[in-house]
C-alpha cells in the first residue's frame, strides 16, 4: 500500500501515558485533544518518546518540523476552545 502522507493532517507528539512512562501520541490538525499510542513504544523519558515522534514526523510522514509543531498547536488550541 502506498499511502501519500502528505494529504493527512497529523502528526506525532510526545505523551505522557498514565502509570506508565512516556509515549507517543497522533495529533489531528484542528481537533482536541490526542490519541495516545503505546504500541508507538513506552519510554523512561519524556525527551526519549520526543525523539520518536520527531523522528516518526520527519522520516515516516515527511513533515518538517515546522509543519508537525503547526499540526499540534492546532489540536491544542481547538482543544481550549471547547
Amino acid at each position: 500500500m502506498n499511502t501519500n502522507y502528505s494529504t493527512l493532517h497529523f502528526a506525532y507528539i510526545a505523551v505522557v501515558l498514565t502509570s506508565q512512562g512516556y509515549g507517543v501520541g497522533i495529533a489531528e490538525e484542528n481537533m482536541p485533544g490526542y490519541v495516545p499510542r503505546p504500541d508507538f513504544g513506552i519510554f523512561d523519558s519524556f525527551a526519549a518518546a520526543e525523539q520518536q515522534a520527531k523522528q516518526l514526523n520527519t522520516e515516516q510522514l515527511k513533515l518538517s518540523s515546522e509543519r508537525a509543531y503547526e499540526i499540534i498547536c492546532s489540536s491544542m488550541s481547538r482543544w481550549s476552545q471547547q
